[in-house]
């Protein structure tokens, strides 16, 4: 096995050019991604890459999942032609062959992946499709990269050129679609909330991921609970659309990991995902059980067997789908379908 550990600034990144580029010549990689005892200090902005085996890591790792197609394993893969480890100031085992990730040249392309300048596909023909991402632009570029790059792979996938419009305040118009994203960021929620609301009043396709799909359930249940609040905001208290997880004990819960999805029958996610998909979550809050067990009107919850709503949907919408896990994360190709079914119904 050949080792080649890439270090220095923006080695993920570069990593995983270089994976591409091995993987291209039929070389056979795999990509680890070592914990650090200062990785534990980052922000939690830093730090939102959830990891098959349910760890919390750097948000750079997406990009070594996203150049080999496989999940980061906890311990480096003890078989592979090329074995890739990618970190800043990383200490390579002996015998491997150190790599200056400054001598593997990257351009971003038009929505931030990382590629050879010769690699950069030509940008699609015909109107570019307008899709609103709540957020900054350098945020999602730059620091939590997986929403705009799942996004990304979908238009390439569909021959579509897409335009991402980048807000925090009020939804700009002229929008095809709308992707709340998740984050640990709550005060996106009250424009999350006011986006959510405008596009079930428009029809605009809206794809929310965790955070985003709480805030759309928060716009469907206004209708009966005006006041309506997060818990993870407002505290403890009556007309909570989301409540802190529990366990019988009244102990404090968080679901971090990859759990399976199974969509009820006969429903848009059924439709999109008919044998279900391996998703990745990451939350202590969930759905408040009285609005489980009586959903807001004209909704569809598809709920897990612990009690947990693990998506929401409305069906007469032209595309309202919000997932309380992380589609813009993971390995399983099916998770594929969510953004190809969205992109289409932008395109509709």
């Amino acid at each position: 096995m050949r080792v080649l550990a890439i270090e220095g600034e923006d080695a993920a990144r570069r990593a995983a050019v270089l994976i591409r580029e091995l993987r291209a010549g039929g070389a056979e990689v795999a990509a680890f991604r070592p914990g650090r005892v200062e990785d534990r200090a980052l922000p939690p902005a830093d730090r939102q890459f959830v990891a098959a085996h349910g760890a919390l890591l750097p948000n750079d790792c997406f990009w070594l999942e996203w150049a080999t197609g496989t999940a980061l394993p906890p311990a480096p893969p003890a078989e592979a032609e090329v074995l890739v480890l990618a970190a800043p100031r990383l200490a390579p085992p002996p015998g491997s062959e150190r790599v200056d990730a400054a001598s593997v040249p990257i351009l971003a392309d038009a929505l931030g992946r990382p590629r050879l300048a010769a690699a950069i596909p030509p940008p699609a023909s015909g109107r570019a499709c307008r899709v609103g991402i709540v957020g900054e632009a350098l945020h999602h570029r730059l620091v939590y990269p997986a929403v705009l790059a799942t996004l990304a792979d979908a238009a390439e996938r569909a021959g579509l050129a897409v335009e991402p419009v980048f807000f925090d305040g009020a939804i700009p118009s002229g929008l095809d679609g709308l992707i709340l994203p998740g984050g640990c960021d709550m005060r996106q929620v009250p424009a999350q909330i006011a986006a959510a609301q405008t596009a079930l009043d428009q029809d605009l396709p809206t794809l929310g991921l965790c955070l985003g799909m709480q805030s759309m359930a928060t716009a469907l249940i206004g209708a009966r609970w005006p006041d309506a609040a997060f818990e993870e905001i407002a505290g403890p208290g009556e007309r909570r659309s989301f409540v802190r997880l529990r366990d019988g004990d009244g102990g404090a819960q968080h679901r971090l990991g990859e759990r399976r999805l199974i969509p009820r029958p006969d429903s848009c996610l059924a439709r999109l995902l008919p044998d279900g998909a391996a998703v990745r979550v990451n939350h202590r809050y969930a759905l408040n059980p009285e609005i489980v067990a009586d959903p807001p009107a004209g909704s569809v919850l598809h709920v897990a067997a612990d009690g947990v709503a693990e998506a929401i949907e409305v069906p007469a919408h032209r595309f309202f789908l919000g997932l309380q896990g992380h589609p813009e994360l993971g390995v399983d190709p099916a998770l594929g379908r969510i953004w190809d079914g969205f992109l289409a119904a932008c395109c509709r």
